[in-house]
């Protein structure tokens, strides 16, 4: 489990479940689960289940009401696949409804230095993500990664507009009142993310490294559009792991 609270939140819990979702609420709570499953020694399956505040009633009737806010993941590890010695798949897709991590309160959202302490993209989020590694030779690894995004985002030419993408916005504020919130509620915005790396370990833990990206956004509102990118990076890694551009 993961736990965040306040004093006084054992007023506020009943069997581990957030049930105060009003403004006026003092604490903030998060219950989770962490699932991991190997299987026939070359699968794993992993999983993790996050609870912010919710009321089964509402799921039930799918009304999408706003205090319904859970994320979910769920992924697998294929190692060895088809018997291919150090080629390996992952494939992970994470769910997160619009308002999770969020609070009435700035203070005692899930953030910490202004940074997301879950997604660094928020919520209101579906997210899908395939790796394929290979290691033809113990200095040798190459990588194929994609990521593919769809999330819901607030209009441009209002600033009370909230969707429950931005968790910095304090959720007393909601655009489409108390109901109708779904993942991608909003402007919608569409991004696809590839990376092919190829690596060579030319001394012990000194790494040679060739990486081309390829960034794509598109969206129904042309501000909320990026240009597309083509990055091609050569670097030379010591004793550090590697830095990641996923967004």
């Amino acid at each position: 489990f993961f736990f965040q609270a306040e004093d006084g939140i054992r007023d506020k819990l009943v069997t581990g479940v957030q049930t105060c979702a009003l403004p006026i609420c003092a604490d903030n709570a998060f219950v989770g689960v962490d699932l991991k499953l190997n299987a026939a020694h070359h699968v794993q399956l992993y999983g993790q289940l996050l609870f912010d505040e919710f009321v089964l009633k509402e799921v039930r009737s799918r009304s999408g009401w706003w205090a319904n806010k859970y994320a979910v993941q769920m992924g697998m590890k294929y190692v060895d696949v088809l018997g291919i010695r150090n080629l390996d798949l992952q494939g992970e897709l994470n769910l997160i409804r619009p308002f999770t991590y969020t609070h009435h309160d700035s203070l005692t959202n899930y953030t910490h230095y202004n940074q997301p302490l879950a997604h660094p993209m928020g919520a209101n989020l579906a997210e899908a993500i395939g790796i394929l590694r290979y290691q033809p030779h113990q200095r040798w690894t190459v990588s194929a990664k994609a990521i593919h995004w769809r999330q819901g985002r607030d209009a441009l030419d209002s600033a009370s507009s909230n969707v429950g993408t931005d968790i910095f916005k304090m959720n007393y504020i909601r655009s489409l009142g108390d109901f109708g919130y779904r993942i991608g509620s909003g402007i919608e915005q569409k991004g696809l993310n590839l990376q092919l790396l190829v690596s060579f370990e030319w001394k012990e833990n000194l790494f040679l490294e060739l990486a081309q990206q390829w960034r794509t956004v598109s969206g129904s509102a042309l501000a909320y559009r990026s240009p597309d990118a083509r990055i091609l990076s050569v670097g030379l890694r010591w004793n550090i792991w590697r830095r990641e551009y996923d967004y």
